[in-house]
Parts: C-alpha cells; structure tokens; sequence
C-alpha cells in the first residue's frame, strides 16, 4: 500500500531563523483499513531571548514560550480547571511537544485521538491554542463525569474511559499506578 505525503516549510521569521519542514503522511492500516495520520518535524532549538516563563509551578526545569503558558491558564481558567494540573497533563503526555503522534494516532500538546478532537471541536490538533483548549475540555468532563476523582478523570483521559468502565477503576496498566500530584 501506498502512502500519501506532504511536506510543508515553514515560513522564515524571528521566531526560527530557518524553514522547518514538517513531513505529514496518511497511509492505511493495515489491520483495521482505518487512514493513520503521522508528522514528523525536525526538532527545533529555542533562543534563550525567546523563554520569557518557566511552565506553571516552576519546577522541573522545563521552559516554556509565554504564549503557550498563556494558553494553558486562558483555557484552565475558561473551564475550570487547575492550570497546575493542565501543566502535569502536558507534561506526561508530550512533554510540550507541540507536534508529538502517539502510536496510538494521539496528537499534539494534550495527546488527542482523532474521535476526541472531533468531539471537542479541535480541528487541528497540532494547533497549541486548539489542542489546549480542547484538552482541557475533556479533562473537565472527565472530572466532572468521575465526580471530582482526580485518579479516575486522568486514568481515563490517559488510557480511555472505556478502560476505566472495563475495570472498574483505574485500569492495571503499570504507568497509571503512579500518585499525581500538583
């Protein structure tokens, strides 16, 4: 089977001193017939000048753009949810990586599938502001739906609602037996 591929450059500015090319390809499963859609882009180094904050909390090092810390407390702040825990979730599931695929075809900042971009409205899940917003709207259904169980809400957003309904709680898959904190 073949592959369709499409290559994009991006444009110059002060933000990268050089083109990226970004490299999307959709082939077929070959299991399940289903379009898998993968990107791949070359990793960017950031300018010192440009890290303006570190990531809410402060800690582990990582540093993040202004805009994306922004982001995050917009949408945590618009749905109710803890930017710390917005922080936590990004952080476990791309390690802000804006253009980060899953094996599991999970995109973006936030790690959504394809149903749950469709769900919340994302329609371009490498988009930060879009997978940001979109991810913490899932989140706050999941918290709300779990009646404020944190343990069950992130089981769930990680491995699945159906994973958690499957085992009647959080699910006994070796990453998930790790206590959140934030």
């Amino acid at each position: 089977m073949s592959a369709l591929q499409w290559v994009a450059s991006g444009a110059t500015s002060t933000a990268s001193p050089a083109p990226r090319r970004v490299t999307v390809t959709v082939r077929a499963d070959p299991r399940s017939g289903r379009l898998v859609r993968t990107a791949v882009v070359p990793p960017r180094v950031v300018p010192e000048r440009r890290v303006k904050a570190q990531a809410p909390g402060g800690n582990g090092g990582i540093a993040l753009n202004a805009r994306v810390e922004e982001l995050i407390h917009r949408a945590a702040n618009t749905h109710g949810v803890d930017p710390l825990l917005v922080d936590s979730v990004i952080r476990v599931e791309s390690n802000y990586d804006p253009y980060a695929v899953s094996r599991k075809g999970a995109e973006g900042l936030m790690q959504l599938i394809p149903s749950t971009q469709r769900r919340f409205g994302v329609l371009n899940a490498f988009h930060a502001g879009q997978n940001i917003d979109g991810g913490v709207r899932y989140l706050k259904y999941l918290i709300d739906l779990y009646k404020q169980d944190f343990r069950l809400a992130l089981a769930a957003y990680n491995a699945g609602e159906a994973a958690v309904a499957r085992y009647g709680g959080v699910p006994p898959i070796p990453r998930l037996r790790t206590t959140f904190t934030w």
